[in-house]
């Protein structure tokens, strides 16, 4: 790592970089199509695959799924009806559309278990 003037120049620390990357994921996490496929397609991984025989047979596997639809639930509602001013907030007509589509996907996932 050189210096300059007393200052250093170089890669950040991984202290500096963490909370970006976590901030990032985070950003991530809260777009809609990101979170659409968090909401709506973590039902599709936990019905077709024996993720919900584990979920079932373990208490801690039931706790844990319940969180992540819990968190899954709220990061949702946030991108769909949460503060107006948020940054990069799609429309009121993409949400609508957002909506229906996870009501949709809600539907078939439920009608077919």
């Amino acid at each position: 790592m050189a210096t300059t003037g007393g200052a250093r120049t170089g890669p950040a620390p991984v202290s500096l970089r963490l909370p970006g990357i976590v901030l990032g994921v985070g950003r991530c996490c809260c777009e809609r199509y990101p979170q659409s496929l968090l909401n709506t397609g973590s039902l599709a991984v936990l019905y077709c695959t024996p993720v919900y025989a584990l979920a079932a047979a373990y208490p801690a596997g039931h706790w844990l799924l319940r969180a992540h639809f819990l968190a899954a639930g709220c990061l949702f509602a946030w991108v769909v009806a949460g503060p107006d001013p948020a940054p990069a907030r799609p429309g009121v007509p993409a949400r609508l559309v957002l909506l229906g589509a996870a009501i949709a996907g809600h539907a078939i996932r439920g009608g077919t278990g």
